[in-house]
């Protein structure tokens, strides 16, 4: 799942770009979880670290050109395209590193070509590579395709997506925590921990991830870990 975030106080444009992004990823099997502001302070002032943004130029307060030179500051990664209908802001798009320009009204057909290039993007980015090394084991991990870890006996057996086998290290579940990134990866109970960008929706007493599985809460890590699910949501649970 993709966390796509739109800036744009149209709230046409913003359906319509939403109504683009399902469409694309029912065409493409791809999953994308909206997220919409109005205007760049409420985007800025979120905390939200979404894959995806999709900033409008002319916005209320702040311009969205003015919160991308900002975002830069802190972040200077994360894919992002310009939706506008003012061309003569182009050039200052590339001191902000702009993936693309997309030009208004959206159209699928042209949204469709200039997704090509933003998937490639967003998967050159989830290709990043952790090196599992405790207790002189060493495997190397996609984090893009971890969907959860469980410690089984001694040893914690990380699941990867699309049917890749498991790999198991011996180690500890707060050995194996540590590894991985906390913003993006939860404790559910005592014996497993999930990836939160393949959660695919939750209740008061589990998570259920993108494969089907299904990791039941713990009592004491319950309230915690759907905070942080929703959180990294955007609140839709």
């Amino acid at each position: 799942m993709y966390r796509v975030a739109i800036v744009e106080d149209s709230r046409a444009e913003g359906a319509n770009l939403a109504s683009c992004l399902k469409r694309y990823g029912i065409e493409k099997n791809e999953e994308f979880h909206v997220l919409w502001y109005q205007s760049s302070e409420k985007f800025m002032s979120s905390g939200e670290k979404p894959d995806l943004i999709f900033m409008d130029i002319e916005l209320p307060g702040a311009s969205g050109m003015d919160a991308a030179a900002l975002l830069r500051t802190y972040d200077p990664d994360t894919p992002l395209v310009f939706v506008t209908n003012l061309a003569q802001y182009a050039l200052r798009g590339y001191e902000v590193d702009a993936l693309d320009f997309v030009v208004k009204p959206v159209a699928y057909t042209s949204f469709r070509t200039h997704m090509a290039k933003v998937m490639r993007a967003l998967r050159h980015r989830a290709v990043t590579v952790i090196a599992i090394s405790i207790r002189g084991e060493t495997s190397l991990i996609q984090l893009g395709e971890l969907s959860y870890a469980e410690v089984i006996g001694h040893s914690v057996t990380y699941h990867l997506a699309g049917g890749r086998p498991s790999v198991i290290v011996r180690s500890t579940l707060r050995e194996a925590s540590e590894e991985l990134p906390q913003d993006q990866f939860v404790r559910v109970n005592n014996s497993s921990i999930a990836n939160m960008a393949h959660v695919i929706g939750a209740d008061s007493e589990k998570v259920t991830l993108r494969d089907g599985t299904e990791l039941y809460f713990s009592r004491s890590r319950r309230l915690s870990a759907r905070k942080a699910i929703a959180s990294y949501l955007g609140g839709s649970i």
